[in-house]
C-alpha cells in the first residue's frame, strides 16, 4: 500500500491509504506520494484551461513496473469545447482499459471515466481540480505498474469555464441556382442563427457532411429528408429539409426572319412579298409577317432594292400589334 504525505505546512501528516482523496487529518487535497511503492495511485492539479482552447497537454505519467527499469510514458490531454471538457488518456505499450481517470474538486469525486480512451466532463466551473489515474488492471506483483507524476507541470487550476454551447441550428431555406451551360445547380443552405454557420456541417445526401453550406454541380431531382445540418463534432442531426429540384428551363429564341421587298411601290396588306413597278415616291404601306408554325417574330431585316439610277431609303418603320409593319420608303437624289 502506498504512503502519502500532506503538504499543508500546519499538518505534514503521513499516512497509508489505497485510494486517497485528501489528508485524513486536516482534509487538505495538497498531498504527495512518498517512497517507492508498487501499485500506487497519483494526483495532480489540472492545467489552466480557458474556454475554446483546442488542446492542452497537462502532465506526463511514468508507469513503472517494479523491478523493471523501463518506463512507460503516458499523457493526459484536456480539450475545452462548448460547455464541456474532454479528457483523453494515451498510454504507450499498455491497455487503456486498465486505467481509471477521476476528476475531483475539494476532495470530492466529480466523475470517473473508467476504461475509456476519452471522457467528457460536463459543467466544470472555475476552481482547483485534481486528476487521478488509477490502475485497475489484472496485473499483480512486479507486473503491476506504479504511477508517478512529472511535478514540473503543476500546480494546475481551471480558471475559466468553457463557453456555453451554441443553440441548435435550423434550416431556413435551400436555394438552387441553375447553370444554363451545365444544366446543374448550385445549392446554398441558409440556417438560423446564421452566426453559427462556421460551427456546423452540412449534407445533401444524408451521408457525407462538409463544413461549407454551398454545394456545386447538383443535379435536378428529389431530395427528401436528406438535406441535413449538425454541429461539428456532434453526430446528432439538428434539422432536416426536403427539396424538389426541377430540370432548368432552357429558352431557345426562334430564328430571325428576313422579308425582301424588291422594287416597292405599293405594299400589299395581304401578301408577304409584293413586287411592283418603281416610282419616284413610294407610298406608305403595311406588310404582315408570319413565321413557321404560325408564330410571329418581328426581328427581321427589311431590304429595299433599286436600279443603278435611283436610290431609295426607309424613312420610317414601326411595329403594330407585333405582326404588322408600317413602312415609309422615299426616293433619294
Amino acid at each position: 500500500m502506498a504512503k502519502w504525505k500532506c503538504n499543508n505546512p500546519a499538518c505534514l501528516n503521513e499516512w497509508s491509504e489505497k485510494d486517497p482523496t485528501c489528508c485524513p487529518q486536516c482534509g487538505s487535497t495538497d498531498f504527495e506520494q512518498i517512497g517507492s511503492v508498487c501499485c500506487a495511485t497519483g494526483w495532480t492539479k489540472i492545467a489552466k484551461i480557458a474556454g475554446g482552447v483546442v488542446a492542452v497537454i497537462i502532465f506526463l505519467l511514468l508507469l513503472k513496473n517494479c523491478g523493471d527499469t523501463k518506463d512507460v510514458t503516458a499523457t493526459i490531454t484536456f480539450k475545452a469545447s462548448a460547455g464541456s471538457i474532454k479528457v483523453e488518456l494515451n498510454v504507450d505499450n499498455d491497455n487503456k482499459n486498465d486505467f481509471v481517470i477521476e476528476i475531483l474538486r475539494s476532495g470530492t469525486p466529480y466523475e470517473s471515466a473508467k476504461g475509456l480512451k476519452s471522457k467528457t466532463f460536463v459543467g466544470l466551473m472555475p476552481g482547483s481540480y485534481y486528476v487521478n489515474v488509477q490502475y485497475i488492471g489484472k496485473k499483480t506483483g512486479s507486473d503491476r505498474p506504479n504511477i508517478t507524476y512529472d511535478k514540473t507541470k503543476g500546480p494546475y487550476i481551471i480558471d475559466t469555464p468553457p463557453p456555453s454551447p451554441p443553440p441548435p441550428p435550423s434550416i431556413v431555406s435551400v436555394t438552387p441556382v441553375p447553370n444554363k451551360k451545365t444544366l446543374k445547380y448550385t445549392l446554398t443552405i441558409k440556417i438560423h442563427p446564421d452566426s453559427i454557420s462556421k460551427l456546423c456541417e452540412f449534407s445533401i445526401d444524408g451521408k457525407d457532411f462538409f463544413p461549407s453550406n454551398i454545394f456545386n454541380n447538383v443535379s435536378a431531382g428529389t431530395y427528401n429528408n436528406i438535406i441535413e445540418v449538425r454541429l461539428i463534432d456532434d453526430n446528432s442531426i439538428h434539422d432536416i429539409y426536403q427539396l424538389l429540384i426541377l430540370p432548368p428551363i432552357v429558352n431557345t429564341p426562334p430564328p430571325s426572319q428576313t422579308v425582301i421587298q424588291a422594287l416597292l411601290n405599293k405594299i400589299s396588306n395581304s401578301d408577304d412579298n409584293a413586287f411592283n413597278q418603281l416610282s419616284d415616291l413610294l407610298s406608305t404601306g403595311n406588310i404582315k409577317v408570319s413565321g413557321a408554325g404560325g408564330s410571329i417574330n418581328t426581328l427581321y431585316d427589311l431590304m429595299v432594292d433599286c436600279n443603278s439610277e435611283n436610290n431609295y431609303t426607309i424613312q420610317n418603320m414601326t411595329v403594330v400589334n407585333n405582326e404588322i409593319i408600317s413602312i415609309n420608303v422615299r426616293k433619294t437624289y
